[in-house]
């Protein structure tokens, strides 16, 4: 190993003005108004994304629960299952925990279909995980104009498959991605329903839940 090059007093006094002057931009980017909406933006776009994965999640939490219980979702005695995938912090090992009790739990066509989904969530996972994880930066060209705002990694993440230029996400890419997130709940959702981990409810049930939520909110709407 070779030892790190020393710097004397005045390199080292220099160092410290750039990073000082570094910083002061950076404060005055963000003060600036055009991009402080640009920034929210970015930051409204993150959070819908978090929240929709979320939903996934929850979908998961389904599944694994009637694999361990072999009752639909809100029967009674499924709370402990339940409770204990959401329990646990990080999203491969819940993800784990459901293929191995689905493929316990699941005839061969459905393991076979399981096994296509899980694929699935997990290539979605790592848009999330980016989206998640990736800082705030700045996009301007010397004369501090054409400034943008976008998500990228951390300067010392390190990735040997796409220069560190593709990582940049945009508000426009985040929200391409959260749609992609919510399609991919709603897969989930379907094939809970045939698996039997959500009841499938009749069109009746559904139409009449409608018109009685419609009515509430009227009621609502009236008094207040």
């Amino acid at each position: 190993m070779h030892d790190p090059p020393k710097l004397s007093p005045g390199d080292l006094r220099i160092a410290a003005q750039i990073l000082a002057a570094g910083s002061a931009f950076q404060d005055a980017l963000k003060n600036d108004p055009a991009v402080a909406a640009q920034r929210q933006e970015l930051c409204q776009a993150i959070g819908e994304a978090i929240t929709e994965w979320g939903a996934i999640e929850g979908r998961l939490a389904e599944i694994y629960t009637f694999c361990i219980t072999g009752a639909p979702r809100l029967a009674q005695g499924t709370t402990p299952a339940i409770a204990a995938f959401h329990a646990v912090i990080n999203f491969n090992s819940g993800l784990a925990m459901a293929n191995q009790a689905a493929l316990w739990r699941l005839s061969k066509e459905y393991r076979t279909r399981w096994r296509t989904l899980q694929n699935k969530i997990l290539r979605q996972a790592k848009h999330r995980n980016a989206i998640a994880h990736f800082s705030i930066g700045y996009e301007y060209n010397l004369a501090g104009k054409h400034i943008s705002v976008y998500l990228s990694p951390h300067s010392y993440t390190f990735n040997e498959e796409r220069p560190k230029s593709k990582f940049k996400l945009s508000g426009t890419n985040i929200r391409e991605h959260t749609e992609f997130f919510r399609a991919l709940e709603k897969e989930i959702m379907a094939f809970s329903v045939q698996i039997g981990a959500i009841p499938a409810t009749p069109v009746g049930q559904l139409q009449e839940f409608a018109e009685r939520l419609a009515g509430r909110l009227q009621d609502r709407k009236d008094k207040g």
